[in-house]
């Protein structure tokens, strides 16, 4: 008897990849205002130096810890200021990405 894929299966052909919609659609709106090669000091806002995510290959070590962050709402820290957020469809994106084993 074959299994039935359930109705909260992810279809992988279709699912979200770094360059076409994590990088512009969370990574860029929210995360490189911190975690950029292209900030230091202050301009971080207390981002490691060498956190960035400015592109897959700097993030594919992290996906994993960036994926939890970003879909327990750890990250953005809350007490940025100005506030920075992620929306609820962020966040599913971001799950649906590491569903389907973070796809470049």
């Amino acid at each position: 008897m074959a299994c039935a894929p359930s109705e909260d299966s992810l279809d992988c052909e279709d699912a979200p990849t770094f360059t076409k919609d994590i990088q512009p659609e969370i990574v860029a709106t929210t995360c490189i205002q911190c975690h950029s090669t292209e900030r230091f000091a202050e301009g971080r806002r207390g981002a490691p130096a060498d956190l960035n995510f400015n592109r897959y290959e700097l993030i594919a070590p992290h996906r994993v810890a960036f994926l939890s962050a970003i879909t327990s709402g750890r990250m953005p820290p809350p007490d940025l200021d100005p506030p920075i957020e992620t929306t609820k469809a962020q966040r599913e994106m971001a799950e649906a990405w590491g569903q389907c084993d973070f796809p470049e």
